[in-house]
């Protein structure tokens, strides 16, 4: 991966054979973590609000890098569940077409 997608990985703390539901997962860990709304409670610094703003974009930008794909493979999974449902019911099996 590019090191721009390298950084996306680290940022959400997944390596790169992670699959789509782990990296959703991840980010919402990482924003629960580093979301500026949490520190509101702590009355932080105006730096350390700053600083919390700047990770937590850094952590949405990192995970809509992956959007597309994570779209994309869940979708395929769906639908690959949807034609073997539709076998089941018919009783027909995939392999025989």
């Amino acid at each position: 991966p590019s090191p721009s997608v390298t950084s996306a990985y680290n940022l959400l703390g997944v390596s790169v054979d992670t699959s789509p539901e782990e990296l959703r997962r991840a980010y919402h860990r990482q924003m629960a973590l580093h979301h500026p709304d949490k520190l509101a409670s702590q009355n932080p610094s105006p730096e350390a609000l700053r600083r919390a703003h700047i990770k937590a974009h850094e952590i949405r930008e990192a995970f809509e890098a992956f959007a597309d794909s994570i779209a994309l493979a869940l979708d395929e999974a769906e639908a690959v569940s949807i034609l073997k449902l539709s076998f089941l019911k018919q009783d027909i099996s995939p392999r025989s077409l």
